[in-house]
């Protein structure tokens, strides 16, 4: 994908032009390039370049003439990765991470995991940068927001994005309605504990019910993707419930074996199951 090389005063400036001249707002100029609000603010605090794509559609918003000869036109450097040709439990854990708080991109390729900045941290640090470093050879980034509570650890590689979707089927862009547990991994015991692993470590949670009893819960807001969990939980000899956009198991020996077999990798998972335990 090419970009132009703003420096950040022209990026800002250009960005400026396009909002009074097409009169839009900033939500609006998203919608239009279909990508979200947040990264509109990106090209405009100069945190992201802007593609050459993008550049033309912005500019035919501000009705003025794109200018290839002002600014220099990068290409992006294609980085070499590894890309499993088995699949194994550590990529089913991540592929279930994906479907969790993951998210591929459409527009610029990047494969990011977002999580709580403080409840997550150790998560993300030890656990999801290294299964990008153990799986793909590549080196994550990871960035903690200023403005709310989350960090955020991604690559960009156009290599990695089509390795995913492909192979995979995992949806780029929004995934309501889109996610489904791969057939690799659908079909194979050893390999559905660690996809639960992942799903369960980024959109999962334990918690007391009724100051009694403990609940693993795993929450989608997709409910063909979320009877599918409950349905493979469910050949595993678990008995989970589904009400509205969560999953629940209330069993307490199905809890103590969840944690036990599932193992999850996620510290405040197992510092919550820990203290309960603790107390009881």
């Amino acid at each position: 994908m090419k970009y132009i090389n703003f420096n950040l005063k022209e990026q800002q400036d250009f960005m400026k032009i396009v909002k009074t001249n097409s009169n839009l707002t900033w939500k609006a100029i998203a919608y239009s390039l279909g990508i979200s609000r947040s990264m509109i603010f990106c090209y405009l605090n100069g945190k992201s370049k802007i593609s050459k794509e993008n550049y033309e559609k912005l500019s035919e918003m501000a009705k003025i003439e794109p200018q290839y000869n002002s600014y220099v036109i990068i290409k992006n450097k294609t980085q070499n990765i590894n890309t499993p040709k088995q699949i194994d439990e550590k990529l089913a854990e991540f592929i279930g991470l994906l479907a969790g708080d993951g998210h591929v991109s459409k527009i610029n390729y990047e494969i990011s995991v977002t999580c709580h900045k403080k409840l997550d941290k150790d998560y993300v640090n030890n656990r999801v940068s290294k299964l990008f470093l153990d799986l793909f050879s590549i080196d994550a980034k990871i960035r903690e927001s200023k403005e709310n509570n989350v960090v955020r650890c991604s690559v960009h590689s156009k290599l990695l994005s089509e390795y995913l979707t492909t192979n995979f089927l995992i949806p780029r862009g929004k995934k309501k309605g889109k996610l489904h547990i791969p057939t690799q991994i659908r079909t194979e015991k050893e390999l559905l504990i660690p996809y639960i692993r992942g799903l369960f470590d980024t959109d999962g949670s334990i918690y007391c019910r009724r100051k009694k009893s403990l609940v693993v819960s795993i929450i989608s807001r997709d409910p063909v993707f979320l009877n599918e969990v409950k349905n493979v939980l469910t050949e595993l000899g678990y008995s989970p419930s589904v009400s509205g956009k969560n999953l629940y198991i209330y069993n307490q020996e199905q809890v103590k074996r969840f944690m036990i077999e599932i193992k999850p990798s996620n510290l405040k998972h197992l510092n919550r199951y820990d203290n309960f335990i603790n107390k009881v």
